[in-house]
């Protein structure tokens, strides 16, 4: 092996990737060859989607320092993950698709050539007995089957993938300042939506690594590039501005009584993954939630994924709360503040948002939670009439 400096180093970079030690193995072939600029493919698989990861590895020649600059994540939406034919899970095909024969396993070139084969034989086997209904699927997969080949060295063979797969494909290149691992980036690139994108929650260090922050990231998919043709990045910082675990208390879930349950929740809300809850509303016992860290608030929508107003599911106290912000325009026009509304010389203490329909109406989403109150009068509005918080 050529002796190749901070080789740890670029494993905990992709360790913090989301890959554990899976690509361990098939660093230390490739530096083993001497190889000094590598590619290594591994599939992700979630309820939301499958993702072919390209990691890039760089062997710096002037200091022998081994790099990793990141991947490329290609997500074919749709939950392929209860895909099963005759005993055979797609999971397991995924699983021996990540675990290519190594070269130094074997004793010369044709040993490995036709280990390779084989493997690829059994790839294929495992996705054969698919039914037809699962044709984007199991064409999905197909496209990323030349994991094997493509680590081991020798060229890949051309296969044909279904057209409307890969128009439905999303890819963006993801660098370990980022810290976005495979899994979430499979979450992110599996919902395209421009509106109502999946948020994840992550920390982050200042430039000297001793003071770290929070911050929620998105994937912009408005049609904006960045210089490098990717697609960019939205962020929001800081528990200040929205507190996930405290918003979602406004909302009367039963779930959320349960501290086991509730931890769960949180983990998979702030992972930006849609969770599906339980509510006491007759017409929609069960709502789909997912953080909204643009608006401060929570996505609500139907099981069928149409966005709901929020006040039905929201506590009493709640509710109340919020309308108490409320002020009313007269029929002169004269404009009465709330209840609540300080005296004049005092000053406001900083409200949270209310929620998504009010934060909608402010052009400056940052100012969502700001201090001023919000005046029911606009194009359209009758005077005295109230709008829903």
């Amino acid at each position: 092996m050529q002796q190749v400096k901070d080789v740890q180093r670029a494993k905990a970079k992709v360790d913090d990737a989301g890959y554990g030690a899976a690509m361990d193995g098939r660093i230390d072939d490739q530096l083993a060859r001497g190889t000094k600029e590598f590619e290594l493919l591994y599939l992700s698989l979630n309820p939301e989607g499958l993702a072919k990861a390209t990691n890039k590895f760089r062997v710096d020649e002037s200091t022998s320092t081994l790099y990793f600059n990141g991947f490329d994540a290609k997500v074919y939406p749709g939950d392929m993950t209860k895909l099963e034919a005759e005993g055979v899970k797609l999971k397991d095909v995924v699983a021996l698709a990540n675990s290519a024969p190594l070269r130094k396993d074997f004793k010369n070139t044709a040993e490995f050539a036709a280990a390779t084969t084989a493997h690829i034989d059994k790839i294929r086997q495992g996705l054969k007995p698919f039914h037809k209904a699962h044709q984007e699927a199991y064409s999905a997969m197909i496209s990323a089957m030349d994991i094997p080949i493509k680590t081991s060295g020798f060229p890949a063979p051309k296969l044909d993938v279904a057209t409307s797969v890969e128009e439905s494909a999303q890819l963006r290149f993801f660098r370990p300042t980022d810290k976005i691992t495979i899994q979430e980036a499979t979450t992110m690139l599996a919902n395209p939506s421009v509106d109502s994108p999946r948020w994840v929650h992550k920390t982050y260090y200042n430039k000297n690594k001793n003071q770290s922050y929070n911050a929620y990231v998105a994937v912009d998919f408005s049609g904006n590039k960045t210089k490098s043709d990717n697609l960019p990045l939205r962020r929001v910082q800081g528990t200040m501005y929205f507190d996930p675990e405290k918003k979602i208390g406004d909302f009367n879930l039963p779930e959320m009584n349960n501290p086991s349950r509730r931890s769960e929740i949180m983990r998979d809300l702030l992972a930006g993954k849609e969770v599906k809850l339980q509510t006491p509303s007759p017409m929609y016992p069960e709502i789909l939630m997912s953080l909204n860290a643009n608006m401060a608030t929570y996505h609500v929508k139907n099981l069928h994924g149409k966005a709901l107003g929020h006040k039905e599911f929201r506590t009493k106290e709640a509710n109340d709360r919020l309308a108490s912000r409320i002020s009313y325009v007269d029929e002169k026009g004269k404009v009465t503040p709330p209840k609540n509304q300080p005296k004049s010389g005092q000053r406001q203490p900083r409200a949270a948002a209310s929620d998504e329909e009010g934060a909608r109406k402010n052009k400056n989403h940052r100012q969502a939670a700001g201090n001023s109150t919000r005046v029911v009068k606009k194009s359209g509005q009758k005077a005295g009439q109230k709008v829903r918080p």
